[in-house]
């Protein structure tokens, strides 16, 4: 290879992103300051939470609020034709679940355009777990059948029957009765 083809395969290189190398349907995780000045069809923004985003150090400061707003817009300004803005009633933060606020970013939004879907309901026949002990046989979507050993407060540590799983603390809304 010529030095000169080197040179131009370096530049191609340097100038390619992970967009360029996929084709077809793929699904793209980022940031959204690495989304500046790319769109996509479907655009999901999660932790739309005050605390999150915008995040705690920015409630103190009007200019870092302003910036949170802007990066807002940005992510916002990224979907072509459909956009999921999500957020959660509570976050397990340290093992303790904390109740959240949805982002004033929300409120600031048309009411027109919006549609809410509560994500959260348990539906159908699922048993919810309203008093743990130890010794009580549960399962999880994730790690499947398990005894629960110790219980704080809406946490359980649960041994889990699947080998290489072991021990697991979780909120005790992830858990069902056996």
């Amino acid at each position: 290879m010529s030095r000169e083809h080197i040179g131009q395969f370096l530049n191609d290189i340097t100038l390619m992103t992970d967009t360029d190398k996929s084709d077809g349907d793929v699904v793209r995780l980022m940031t959204i300051h690495a989304s500046k000045g790319l769109e996509f069809e479907y655009v999901f923004v999660i932790g739309c939470e005050e605390g999150t985003f915008p995040g705690m150090n920015s409630a103190l400061d009007l200019d870092e609020m302003e910036e949170e707003r802007r990066l807002m817009y940005v992510a916002i300004t990224r979907a072509k034709d459909h956009l999921f803005l999500s957020h959660v009633n509570s976050r397990m933060i340290w093992w303790k679940t904390t109740a959240t606020a949805p982002s004033r970013f929300l409120e600031e939004l048309p009411k027109d355009l919006i549609k809410n879907y509560d994500l959260g309901s348990t539906g159908g026949n699922r048993r919810r777990v309203s008093e743990l002990e130890p010794g009580t046989r549960v399962k999880n979507k994730l790690f499947w059948p398990g005894i629960v050993k110790e219980v704080w407060g809406d946490v359980a540590l649960v041994l889990f029957d699947k080998r290489g799983i072991g021990m697991r603390k979780l909120d005790r809304r992830l858990v069902e009765k056996m």
